[in-house]
């Protein structure tokens, strides 16, 4: 994520762009689509039938692969016969990696605390304080009550933490390309995995009771009752509460019956893997056709032989 200034279209050109062809080549073919404002708005639009979000997200998903990769695009050219006709972003693709190969990389420790989320906090005599936390160590005591030499933050420095295991946070130096890892001062307490919705849940509950945000160790002390609780689950030795009565008719709960009775347990060591590519690559640079969206008499590109709009076939590559 980078930050742009605002009311400067300017500053995220790439991304302005992209939106607009979405809106032109995907969006203004669904039922519904009202425009950016009055002007782009349809005579009919109220009437129409509306999508739910994960189907226009479905629809969206198709789009991309057979129409946007599928696309040519004017930028997309050969440097070397500029009188080419321009590619689709899946023959570009498919020309580099025939060029230079694709070698796919694995995450490292430092990559994937890149990309946790980042606060940007100040180092105290007792630690950090995030979320109404204290996280301290003996690595953080090179960073106390300095400035991190970021423009603009002071003595503020970068902090990754993570929402589902905040037990730990991790200090950014990037002077030396180093991290300075620091625990949670009650972790010892609540002595197991938790959340930061658990944390939040005792925190809701402290505060029911009188309590203050600043109070960790009382807080602490309800996550691991709230942890102890889910652990036990639901009492087995409470008696069965009979079935209500009405009037001359009895209204009960049919037995519960084991849903997967009767299907055979698989046999996972005998699945077979994947392939890498279950398509053949000499598809990808097919000549694109028209699809069709639902409620629309356009459409929009399709990798493979088709008809657009009543037109002849596409002649196969």
């Amino acid at each position: 994520m980078r930050p742009a200034c605002a009311y400067s279209p300017t500053h995220k050109a790439i991304i302005e762009r992209t939106f607009g062809s979405v809106k032109s080549l995907f969006s203004q073919f669904l039922p519904g689509y009202t425009g950016k404002d009055l002007t782009h708005r349809g005579k009919h639009v109220a009437k129409e039938r509306l999508w739910r979000v994960d189907q226009i997200n479905d629809f969206l998903q198709q789009w991309i692969a057979l129409g946007w990769q599928q696309r040519p695009h004017s930028e997309l050219r050969n440097p070397f016969l500029p009188s080419m006709p321009p590619r689709t972003p899946n023959q570009m693709f498919a020309a580099h990696v025939a060029s230079s190969g694709y070698v796919p990389l694995r995450l490292g420790a430092e990559d994937r605390l890149r990309l946790l989320p980042t606060a940007w906090v100040q180092v105290t005599d007792k630690g950090i304080r995030l979320n109404n936390r204290t996280y301290d160590s003996r690595a953080l005591n090179g960073y106390r009550n300095t400035r991190s030499g970021w423009p603009g933050k002071g003595q503020r420095w970068p902090v990754r933490y993570h929402p589902h295991q905040p037990e730990k946070v991790w200090l950014e130096d990037r002077r030396s390309n180093k991290w300075a890892e620091a625990d949670f001062v009650y972790q010892r307490l609540i002595g197991d995995a938790w959340s930061e919705h658990v944390w939040d849940q005792a925190t809701a509950a402290h505060l029911d009771k009188g309590g203050h945000t600043r109070d960790e160790t009382a807080i602490a002390r309800l996550v691991r009752s709230l942890l102890e609780h889910a652990g036990r689950g639901p009492s087995r030795t409470a008696t069965p509460q009979p079935a209500p009565v009405e009037r001359g008719m009895h209204v009960g709960l049919a037995p519960m019956q084991d849903p997967y009775r009767g299907i055979p347990t698989p046999a996972f060591h005998n699945v077979a893997s994947l392939p890498v590519m279950d398509i053949d690559p000499r598809q990808l640079c097919a000549p694109a056709v028209r699809l069709a969206l639902p409620g629309s008499s356009s459409g929009t590109p399709l990798a493979g032989n088709g008809r657009s709009h009543g037109s002849a076939s596409a002649e196969p590559s």
